[in-house]
């Protein structure tokens, strides 16, 4: 479950208590509870590992690359969440002494303690850090030096838009039932209008950005029609079906539609670009969709849905929106023949203008493993 395992990848030793505490604490256990300090540092040691790497994920050109690993670290963060996490047999208060460490790490869920629970965890975390270590590793070899940057240049990419069309083809050649195939995760966030009073200053509205929560984003063709649309549906937070009492929200649990009609805006930015929306330093080179002026998509890559290939579904979709006057199909848009790089000026009426060249494995000399350290230190989300 992507965005809740990251939300443990950016402070994994914060889910139940913090590190430096924690880390202490278990340096004076005996060697044979030494495993639960290990899973401790563990965690944290994935961290700004697994963030370099699903920013790069998102980006066509480095997807490939890191995709396994990223995915096999998120599925084993989420794993350990459910382990730290407080329920309903925990005290209210986080362990602080030695009692109440040992309470809390003998504390039994589903047959097993903490403690071995964790320890069961501790080689798959092992297997986690080689398999990122290797990825992060052979990507400067790969990868032209300057798509490693925090901010890489959007380059049409045709292979991407072969992908985009074989996603919109599913669905011509009805391959794809009612509830349509996922082509995103992210952070979906609304626009809400506030009523605000400074002091001395008559009553106005101001507009915020409103979260709502962790996503799935489904590409739907609208019942009746042609029409293309997303669906965001929320992710299943792990703990929900672990932990008894820890629910999300009904508002956060609510499926959220957008109409890929023609008309409709599609923006492409950077989350700290975008105005009246807080973000946290290691997010602000996070790219982030606006959906019409209402919705905000902050986006994360899944299976082999880079963000290249999303926007370009998106592009794609609006084109074919199941209007009487609008094309039956995407061979009707543009010569088949002459695709995908006949897509490239009518993404650009959408998107506005792409990079002068597109990255090539002959044309363009990958990152030296020196520079390594400064073009991937400077990746965050």
């Amino acid at each position: 479950s992507l965005p809740f395992a990251l939300t443990v990848a950016k402070g994994a030793i914060n889910v139940a208590v913090s590190a430096n505490k924690a880390a202490g604490f278990f340096k004076t256990l005996e060697s044979s509870d030494e495993e639960a300090f290990f899973f401790w540092r563990m965690l944290d040691s994935l961290t700004r590992p697994l963030q370099t790497a699903t920013a790069l994920c998102r980006r066509h050109i480095a997807h490939n690359q890191v995709y396994a690993s990223v995915e096999l670290c998120r599925y084993t963060v989420a794993k350990c969440q459910v382990v730290m996490m407080q329920d309903d047999g925990d005290d209210a208060d986080e362990p602080e002494d030695a009692g109440s460490w040992a309470k809390w790490l003998n504390h039994r869920r589903g047959g097993f303690t903490r403690l071995q629970q964790m320890k069961e965890l501790l080689p798959k975390l092992q297997i986690c850090l080689q398999a990122l270590n290797l990825s992060l590793t052979a990507a400067p070899f790969q990868i032209p030096a300057r798509f490693l940057q925090p901010r890489a240049p959007f380059v049409f990419m045709p292979e991407a838009m072969e992908d985009a069309i074989l996603i919109i083809q599913q669905f011509e050649f009805g391959r794809v039932g009612a509830e349509g195939t996922k082509i995103a995760t992210g952070n979906l966030y609304e626009r809400e209008q506030l009523s605000a009073q400074p002091a001395g200053a008559p009553r106005r509205r101001v507009a915020i950005w409103k979260e709502r929560g962790a996503r799935m984003c489904f590409l739907v063709k609208s019942e009746g029609s042609d029409a293309m649309g997303l669906r965001f549906e929320a992710m299943k937070d792990p703990n929900e079906e672990a932990l008894p009492g820890h629910e999300s929200d009904t508002e956060t649990k609510t499926s959220v539609g957008f109409p890929l009609e023609k008309g409709v805006k599609v923006k492409r930015c950077w989350m700290d670009e975008v105005a009246d929306l807080q973000c946290d330093r290691e997010e602000a080179n996070r790219v982030v969709y606006g959906l019409g002026d209402q919705l905000l998509f902050a986006f994360d890559a899944v299976n082999n849905v880079s963000a290249e290939v999303f926007e370009g579904v998106l592009c794609m979709s609006k084109r074919i929106d199941g209007s009487s006057d609008a094309p039956a199909c995407v061979a009707d848009v543009l010569d088949i023949d002459a695709a995908p790089l006949a897509w490239k000026e009518e993404m650009e009426k959408d998107l506005g203008p792409f990079g002068s060249d597109v990255p090539s494995a002959e044309g363009e000399v990958p990152a030296s493993p020196a520079g390594l350290g400064s073009a991937l230190g400077k990746l965050r989300l």
